[in-house]
């Protein structure tokens, strides 16, 4: 069910006729935002672009990082937006793909967070789900958005530096899923979520995030650009920031990796 690669038809079954998603799905990519990024630029691929690969063999996370991206087990996508917002408001659309992935895989019956500003948890603090968003603007006018996804699926085992840190949703629902049916939940929950960000900004999915929020009220390293800063997490502003106490005072962090205890 879930070993074979990856078909755009399958995953067309389990979405509405009218979606606006157009799904592109390979055997083999170095990097599916790479990809996506070209055809971007040189093809002038249309918004609500899909792309997605069985296997990485360059698949990256946040601050570049490389990202476990074996065939046959987990869910390897890129997704690309033409944005109708200014620049201003589109840092924040990190935090609300993160809500989009977290509801989707409610959807399949596992519980998880999210850790600012947008690693998917499960509830042993262990990780489920990468997200990295790239952004292309002029001026105050954002261009595209690309948004690449990795979530672990049904895998069973993982490198030694990952084992005691990474967990699949299959492990924690005890079976092997349907890949193409998670897809289909990501890109239903990405096109509503997108939507509703659109119209009004993140403070509209704030509580959603807040919600499944990892680390809150407790004691938290940041590493941040150029700084490491330690104090208690508080909260997000209505950007997206988060609401650090440290020093006396509450301050927000626009950006950084933070570090939370491993339950």
């Amino acid at each position: 069910m879930t070993t074979a690669p990856l078909k755009a038809a399958d995953i067309y079954a389990y979405l509405p006729a009218d979606t606006p998603w157009d799904i592109k799905c390979f055997d083999l990519l170095d990097s599916t935002s790479t990809y996506l990024q070209h055809i971007t630029e040189e093809e002038n691929a249309k918004g609500f672009t899909a792309v997605i690969a069985d296997e990485q063999t360059a698949g990256r996370g946040r601050l570049g990082r490389p990202w476990h991206s074996p065939a046959g087990s987990g869910l390897w996508i890129s997704l690309m937006f033409r944005p109708e917002f200014d620049s201003s408001r589109a840092p924040s659309i990190t935090l609300m793909v993160a809500v989009a992935v977290a509801q989707a895989l409610e959807d399949m019956g596992v519980k998880c967070g999210i850790k600012w500003p947008n690693d998917i948890f499960s509830p042993a603090r262990r990780k489920l789900c990468g997200i990295r968003c790239e952004m292309r603007a002029e001026g105050d006018e954002v261009e595209y958005v690309i948004i690449g996804i990795g979530i672990n699926i049904n895998n069973n085992a993982f490198p030694p530096e990952l084992e005691n840190i990474a967990d699949s949703i299959g492990n924690l629902l005890g079976k092997e899923l349907d890949r193409a049916e998670v897809a289909a939940a990501l890109l239903k929950r990405m096109e509503e979520n997108y939507a509703l960000f659109s119209a009004e900004g993140f403070p509209a999915m704030r509580e959603e995030w807040l919600s499944r929020a990892v680390g809150i009220g407790e004691q938290v390293k940041i590493n941040g650009v150029g700084e490491v800063l330690y104090g208690i997490a508080r909260g997000l502003d209505d950007y997206g920031f988060m609401l650090l106490e440290y020093d006396g005072k509450v301050e927000p962090v626009l950006a950084g990796d933070m570090i939370v205890e491993i339950k």
